[in-house]
């Protein structure tokens, strides 16, 4: 069972070298670190995390959202007029869609193996 192990870590370790190889992941790095370096950016964002903080604080306690939830939605209007940060969401998503169709992909091949 060790060996099965360490050849299953032995190949997803080459699934994510190639990840880490693409080009869209290497531009995804190159762009969050833009984003990390615009100060106006990162403190948006900052601000958005809490403010998601707080709403789910307050919907817990089901009292009004209103105010909060119009500072957050004009917030993140705010980020998506940057193109660095539609840039990261457009990159984030394909990434993340290619995780999943991994994912997916795996458990296909395990699942007609195993029936």
């Amino acid at each position: 069972m060790n060996q099965l192990n360490n050849e299953i870590i032995s190949k997803l370790d080459d699934i994510i070298s190639l990840i880490k190889d693409s080009s869209k992941y290497k531009r995804f790095l190159e762009v969050q670190e833009s984003m990390k370096n615009n100060k106006d950016i990162t403190s948006k964002i900052d601000r958005v995390k809490l403010l998601q903080k707080e709403l789910i604080k307050i919907e817990s306690k089901r009292e009004d959202t209103d105010i909060i939830f119009k500072e957050y939605n004009d917030l993140i209007k705010e980020l998506d007029s940057y193109p660095v940060y539609q840039e990261y969401n457009e990159l984030l998503e394909e990434l993340d869609d290619l995780y999943q169709e991994i994912k997916f992909v795996l458990e296909n091949h395990i699942n007609n193996i195993l029936s």
